[in-house]
């Protein structure tokens, strides 16, 4: 326990003497002869010193700066060109055209998609065609001797059929 509590004052100090030369190290000459923070290893106070002066800084003047000198061009601009429009609206409008451009392809592009679309749904609607064309009417009258029902092929008349594609391919 004894041993815990030397390290650790060992480490306080050490700490406070490592801050101390840090704080030392950062200051400036003109800042030394400043008065330290109550904080400090020395703990002096000095108030013979004159704050320093402030300024705004260059980023004030440049932001300044960048403001008027973008309302100058734009009113140089303005004169040189002679127009009442400002060069935003005129660069719209120079871009306007491959606007028009772009909307005719684009409606015809719509207009194909539409009539595929109605394709689409004509074919998906429509019924396919259940008639079989028959070459050869002969065909209906040949079939396999083998695996039939007894009485099969007297039962079914096909005269009728036969008739009727001979007569369409007569016509």
């Amino acid at each position: 326990m004894l041993v815990l509590r030397s390290s650790c004052r060992a480490i306080l100090y050490s700490s406070r003497v490592v801050l101390g030369r840090r704080y030392d190290a950062t200051l400036t000459g003109a800042q030394k002869g400043k008065a330290p923070p109550p904080n400090a290893p020395n703990g002096q106070m000095n108030h013979s010193t004159p704050p320093p002066e402030e300024s705004f800084g260059k980023g004030f003047y440049l932001s300044i700066a960048a403001v008027v000198g973008t309302i100058a061009l734009y009113k140089l601009e303005q004169s040189i060109s002679g127009s009442d429009r400002s060069p935003f609206t005129r660069a719209i409008e120079y871009y306007s055209d491959v606007q028009d451009l772009w909307e005719k392809r684009n409606t015809r592009r719509t207009v194909l998609i539409e009539r595929a679309a109605a394709d689409r749904t004509l074919f998906l609607n429509s019924e396919p065609n259940k008639t079989v064309q028959v070459k050869f009417p002969e065909m209906l009258n040949n079939f396999s001797p083998r695996n039939n029902e007894v009485g099969w092929a007297q039962s079914v008349d096909l005269s009728t059929l036969r008739e009727h594609y001979e007569s369409q391919r007569g016509k």
